[in-house]
C-alpha cells in the first residue's frame, strides 16, 4: 500500500446513513498522503435516533438521548454540531434555536446573491458557485440580524465582538 496516513490519523468510520468523512489525497513526491475529515450527522438524523430509542425501545428521554449520542461517538461521529436534547417543544426554546430563527427572519428581506469563487491553479483551476442571502438594506432588519447573531454567539459561549 503506497498510502501514508498522517501520524495519529484514524481509519474512516464505516456506518450506514451517515455522511462519510471527506478524504483528500495530496501527492507528495512518490507517495500519496491522505487527509481525513470527521463524519457528522444532521440534527434530524440525531432526532430520529432519539425518537426510535423512545418509541421502539421504550427508553426515557434522557436515556434515549445519551444512547443515541454514545452510538454516534462509538462510530467516530463528531457530535459537536448537535443539540444533545430530545426533540420537542421544549428544545424549540433553546437559546441557539431561538437566535437562529430570529436571524433567519431578520435576513428574510435580504436579496439572494450568487457568486462564483475561483480556486486552484493551472489545469486544476475551477470555480465554486455560492448562493447566499445578502444583508438587508433596511437598518431595522440589520439591527435585528446583529442582535440575533449576538444572541446565538452568547448561547454558544463564543466571545462577542469586543472579546
Amino acid at each position: 500500500d503506497d498510502m501514508v496516513r498522517p501520524e495519529g490519523a484514524r481509519q474512516p468510520p464505516r456506518a450506514m446513513g451517515m455522511k462519510p468523512p471527506s478524504s483528500l489525497g495530496v501527492h507528495s513526491g512518490d507517495r500519496k498522503v491522505v487527509h481525513e475529515g470527521t463524519a457528522r450527522v444532521s440534527q434530524d438524523t440525531f432526532d430520529d435516533m432519539v425518537r426510535e430509542n423512545m418509541d421502539d425501545l421504550g427508553m426515557e428521554e434522557a436515556e434515549a438521548v445519551q444512547d443515541a449520542a454514545d452510538q454516534l461517538r462509538a462510530q467516530g461521529v463528531d457530535t459537536g454540531n448537535l443539540l444533545l436534547e430530545a426533540p420537542g417543544p421544549a428544545r424549540d426554546d433553546h437559546p441557539v434555536v431561538a437566535g437562529l430563527r430570529a436571524l433567519e427572519e431578520a435576513l428574510a428581506c435580504g436579496e439572494e446573491a450568487v457568486r462564483e469563487l475561483p480556486f486552484g491553479d493551472g489545469a486544476a483551476q475551477s470555480a465554486m458557485r455560492v448562493t447566499f442571502r445578502a444583508l438587508p438594506q433596511n437598518e431595522d432588519a440589520r439591527a435585528a440580524a446583529a442582535d440575533a447573531l449576538a444572541r446565538v454567539r452568547e448561547a454558544c459561549g463564543a466571545p462577542g465582538e469586543d472579546g
